[in-house]
């Protein structure tokens, strides 16, 4: 009930005490109107009959009428106005949750991530933020208008007839019962559709995403089979919500139309016999007004069904609002050449320390050097890049950029100071411009040009291939653009950044032998600070020959360091390195 009157905390921001108050008090005045031109028609009525036979309608009567019909305008007025103003402040309100909503995700760190699909996600973005606005505004504000018409109806009939405004409140008991009793059982059916519908979300996605594959291995049937399943687990929420709601509604209305209807008749006609004063403009009257007692705690009925079942619905995204970001927003990173170290960190996916991860890894790199990481996969050499952007945090140990604990920084200035060439590079659907400057968008044009010829991505140039230019839009996942032009673009962003880190991670390896020459070449120059200062390079790859320039190689096996040294020293120690490499030569 607090919950109720109060509101949740985490949307009070967006629905302002003082909207909320005008809103309440026009459906005061509706209300009010509206029960008070009822009890005006009743007084004509009652006049008329006094009346009748006398060939007309008194000159007292006429204001009596005019008082109705004017009530009955301005309560119309007034139900335009709410309409109006709840819709404004509902699509207004709506829009800053999900901003704030969208805020709260991107503050989550990846682990948070790797367990929350982005189809259900995305869901939770769209519907459960729309439930949140039909708990706190849809729901809350017309059942309190409910409640204001309830009281004012009911103390006028009890003003008109105690008997009859008693006989009413019998039923309150009753509908206590059903509407407790079935509000509980709506709000864990929708907590429980909330988690299905997510799982529809993720279903719905992930197989259009991949399209290609399903298309390759011929599994539309199967997609289309799991998706079906999904589907169908809403259906069976929503065949047991209907019977809820049906019985609900069917105990309610029984209840409210035998106190507000065939009592209220029965009561009446036994004080007209019994002549105790009422007069058919009386029963009239108590009739509008037992109206209104029904029409109130139908409403009563429904929107607290209703927001019982947005409370339920909105559970997930109730507790994300309420939480604080888990990834820290901190100061920049001190002037410095990117000198990085590793002191003695450990880190488990799982969190249990039995996941694959680091163990007890200690390693400084200098300023501007370039460091390759080597071994075999699942030794933890694109951990260790995942570690020191803070996309995951270690359980022990720390990890410091010029002496400052990447933990401590957060996330926008280490993005400042850190650049990534990923293995894949996956674009936005949008247009070339945005991809190439998504990490500077306020990259002049002359720095953007020379990047994209540093890069030797000049297939953006190509006005046949895109004809509206650097405005041409790429597709999802960058579908229009080969995987070395995709990578290009990825170095384009790279070099715009001039970042005193750079991130090597498997930047050539799913490229064909003669575009991962060209790619490595261009990398090479990068590292080399050719365009601009030389930046301190992380590399990870499988294929050595890559790497052979390296200032330092990393061989790593299951999460520790088993040897480091240049290419010319390794081969020379004939250790792991060295196998690794002439497996490699027999291969070639």
């Amino acid at each position: 009930l607090a919950e109720f009157v109060r509101g949740d905390a985490e949307v009070r921001p967006f629905l302002p005490r003082r909207a909320l108050a005008g809103l309440s008090l026009l459906l005061l005045v509706d209300y009010a109107l509206s029960i008070g031109g009822s009890h005006y028609l009743g007084r004509f009525l009652d006049g008329a009959a006094s009346v009748v036979g006398a060939g007309g309608i008194g000159a007292g009567l006429w204001p009596l009428a005019a008082i109705s019909i004017g009530a009955l305008a301005l309560s119309i007025a007034a139900q335009y106005l709410y309409s109006v103003k709840v819709g404004v402040l509902r699509v207004r309100a709506l829009a800053s949750v999900r901003k704030t909503l969208m805020a709260r995700l991107h503050g989550k760190g990846m682990d948070f991530h790797m367990k929350n699909d982005s189809g259900g996600l995305a869901s939770r973005l769209s519907e459960d933020a729309d439930a949140l606005i039909k708990k706190n505004l849809d729901a809350r504000v017309p059942l309190a208008g409910n409640i204001i018409s309830l009281a004012l109806a009911t103390g006028l009939l009890l003003h008109s007839n105690l008997i009859a405004g008693a006989v009413v409140f019998l039923m309150l008991p009753g509908l206590g019962i059903i509407n407790g009793y079935f509000g509980q059982k709506r709000e864990k059916l929708y907590a429980t559709f909330s988690l299905r519908r997510a799982a529809l979300g993720k279903q719905g996605q992930e197989p259009l995403e991949l399209i290609q594959s399903v298309k390759t291995f011929g599994a539309e049937d199967k997609e289309n089979a799991k998706y079906r399943a999904k589907a169908q687990a809403l259906v069976e929420i929503g065949e047991e919500d209907a019977r809820v709601g049906g019985t609900a509604h069917m105990l309610s209305s029984a209840l409210t139309d035998f106190f507000t209807k065939q009592l209220i008749y029965l009561v009446g006609a036994w004080a007209v016999a019994a002549s105790m004063g009422l007069t058919i403009g009386s029963i009239v009257v108590m009739t509008f007004y037992a109206t209104f007692i029904k029409a109130a705690f139908d409403g009563i009925s429904t929107h607290w069904l209703e927001y019982k079942t947005s409370r339920g619905e909105t559970q997930v995204v109730r507790e994300w609002l309420n939480e604080k970001p888990s990834v820290l927003q901190g100061p920049a990173l001190p002037p410095g050449g990117g000198a990085i170290s590793f002191h003695n960190v450990s880190f488990r996916y799982t969190g249990d320390g039995k996941g694959g991860g680091i163990e007890g890894l200690s390693l400084d790199i200098k300023p501007g050097e370039t460091v390759a990481f080597v071994g075999e996969s699942g030794s933890g050499k694109s951990t260790l890049l995942k570690l020191l952007q803070n996309l995951w945090t270690p359980q022990s140990g720390k990890i410091t950029i010029d002496g400052v604990d990447v933990s401590l920084t957060g996330e926008g200035p280490l993005s400042e100071a850190i650049a990534k060439v990923p293995q894949e590079t996956r674009l936005f659907d949008d247009t070339l411009r945005y991809n190439l400057t998504y990490g500077t968008p306020n990259a002049a044009e002359a720095d953007l040009a020379a990047a994209i010829s540093a890069a030797k991505a000049d297939f953006v140039n190509d006005a046949a291939a895109f004809p509206q230019g650097l405005n041409t839009r790429v597709g999802e996942g960058g579908a229009t653009l080969s995987g070395g032009q995709r990578q290009r673009v990825a170095i384009v962003r790279a070099l715009l950044k001039k970042p005193r880190v750079l991130l090597l991670d498997e930047a050539t390896s799913a490229l064909d032998k003669k575009t991962e020459r060209e790619i490595q070449e261009t990398l090479d120059r990068l590292t080399s600070g050719a365009h601009g200062s030389k930046p301190t390079t992380l590399v990870v790859a499988h294929n050595l020959t890559t790497i052979a320039g390296a200032d330092r190689i990393v061989v790593m096996a299951n999460g520790k360091i088993v040897e480091i040294g240049s290419h010319v020293e390794l081969l020379a120690r004939g250790g792991a390195y060295a196998r690794l490499w002439q497996s490699q030569s027999a291969a070639r």
